[in-house]
């Protein structure tokens, strides 16, 4: 078994389904700020809910549809539910929420929108991998090279053997250990868009 080779407080991860675990550590201040770092290298960036609500308001008026005010206050019913989710990000998405489903879709067309969306999957497909890199502390399972940590991060070439399905697993663990429950202990609602994405950092 690996030793813990950070905090007392490190904890196992092991994902669903996955014969491997993983030792994670609490980020120090100085890990969550070279994980901002490392996202901004990376040129992941995560709008915050209200900025891409803006830029679906940009493309539907651009798209200019013969119901626009209908739409319009659809938007705002649906960034109000999702407002008022923040305090249950369990809740499930209410009906305006829903509706919008369709509008976003057509909304692509616009690429001031189409930008937004892509900036957000860029930035959840990348922060799983980053985030692991800081607060991995060792792990234990089959096919994984013996753990190692170079200049204050797992090392790379050991990362790539990690599955990606166990990678997006810990790395989802490691930003909420870093990150939410920070929020959690000031009473604010965990960092999320109306799809529970993160977005500390937000724009």
């Amino acid at each position: 078994m690996t030793p813990i080779l950070s905090r007392d407080d490190s904890v196992w991860h092991q994902p669903p389904g996955s014969p491997r675990r993983y030792l994670l550590a609490p980020m120090t201040r100085r890990e969550r700020n070279l994980f901002r770092r490392a996202m901004v290298i990376e040129g992941a960036v995560m709008h915050s809910n209200e900025r891409i609500l803006e830029g679906l308001r940009f493309a539907v008026q651009e798209l200019a549809p013969a119901n626009l005010d209908e739409v319009l206050a659809l938007i705002d019913e649906a960034e109000a539910e999702q407002k008022e989710r923040q305090a249950d990000p369990a809740g499930q998405a209410g009906p305006a929420t829903a509706r919008l489903v369709p509008i976003e879709a057509a909304a692509r067309a616009v690429p001031a929108y189409a930008t937004l969306l892509a900036d957000r999957s860029f930035f959840m497909a990348t922060y799983p991998a980053v985030a692991a890199r800081f607060a991995l502390r060792g792990w234990e399972g089959p096919g994984l090279p013996e753990f190692q940590r170079r200049n204050g991060e797992a090392a790379a070439d050991a990362l790539e053997a990690v599955p990606d399905d166990d990678l997006t697993s810990l790395g989802i663990e490691a930003y909420r250990m870093a990150f939410l429950s920070q929020d959690a202990e000031k009473n604010c609602a965990a960092p999320s868009q109306s799809d529970g994405t993160p977005s500390s950092g937000a724009t």
